[in-house]
């Protein structure tokens, strides 16, 4: 047998036991649906001990899936027919992934009993914080560079004059930046019902213990928010510090006034978070 065959075989064995296999029930069924670089990773940790939850599973399939809009491709009964089969499979309690944005109006409808968490970061630290996390993972192929292209609107939003920074960089401009993030944050508000979903701050998960135990009713000392924050970035690049303040502050309120007004609204400028998008020293 080929090197490299068994293991699949076996990985390909056991994805059927998890789904033929009889399972325990789910105390909850949830996502965390905050966009990337606002704590996923984080809430998975609060999780992992004592629940059933991942981190970006299934990252890869779901790329393909959503690369050239292969989702928009499919019918409704195929799209349900994917998702269902997807949670058969996993049967996790906690799904925590920025990939999940993309799928919660389907998710809301596919399963009726599933509650959402959204993380969200002030405008200015994700930026800083996306920033750096692209710098020390640059695209590897075309593929990442028009996946990139896509979600920060390339055909939309051009560099101008204060923008050098992050164009010598070989980054997107800060408008489709700050873009991306409002709608996803928008999206998401908007495709959930009120009652199934819970907005944490990024920076509060550490003492969210006692919210997110009345929100999925489980007992709060099965929760370990010591866990968290779980990513931090290698290297910190102070991009966003380097660039013309006043700039910075007219593309934030631009895009994400609303946020910053009900979720942060001790954040008036970039000065108040100076300290944290320095670079690495």
């Amino acid at each position: 047998m080929a090197t490299g065959t068994v293991p699949r075989v076996l990985g390909a064995i056991m994805r059927k036991a998890r789904v033929l296999l009889p399972r325990k029930p789910r105390r909850f069924h949830a996502y965390c649906v905050g966009a990337g670089k606002t704590g996923t990773h984080s809430v998975h940790n609060i999780f992992r001990a004592h629940f059933r939850s991942e981190h970006e599973p299934d990252r890869l399939e779901l790329v393909e899936l959503l690369d050239g809009d292969k989702l928009g491709s499919l019918s409704a009964d195929e799209k349900v027919a994917f998702l269902r089969k997807r949670d058969r499979r996993m049967w996790l309690e906690m799904d925590a992934s920025a990939f999940n944005r993309r799928f919660v109006g389907l998710y809301t409808e596919v399963f009726p009993e599933s509650r959402f968490i959204m993380t969200v970061r002030d405008p200015y630290t994700r930026t800083d914080s996306l920033i750096n996390h692209m710098l020390n993972h640059p695209p590897e192929n075309d593929l990442q560079r028009r996946r990139r292209d896509a979600i920060f609107r390339a055909d939309e939003y051009r560099h101008g004059p204060e923008d050098e920074p992050l164009r010598e960089r070989g980054l997107h401009p800060l408008d489709g930046l700050l873009a991306d993030y409002a709608s996803a944050n928008a999206a998401i508000v908007a495709s959930i019902p009120a009652e199934r979903l819970l907005i944490v701050r990024t920076d509060q998960l550490g003492k969210s213990a006692a919210a997110l135990a009345r929100f999925l009713d489980i007992p709060e000392d099965m929760l370990d928010v010591s866990r968290s924050p779980a990513y931090k970035s290698p290297k910190k690049y102070g991009v966003l510090a380097s660039m013309d303040p006043d700039y910075v502050d007219a593309r934030v309120r631009a895009h994400c006034a609303d946020l910053l007004a009900e979720h942060f609204p001790e954040i008036r400028s970039i000065t108040d978070v100076a300290a944290k998008i320095q670079p690495s020293t």
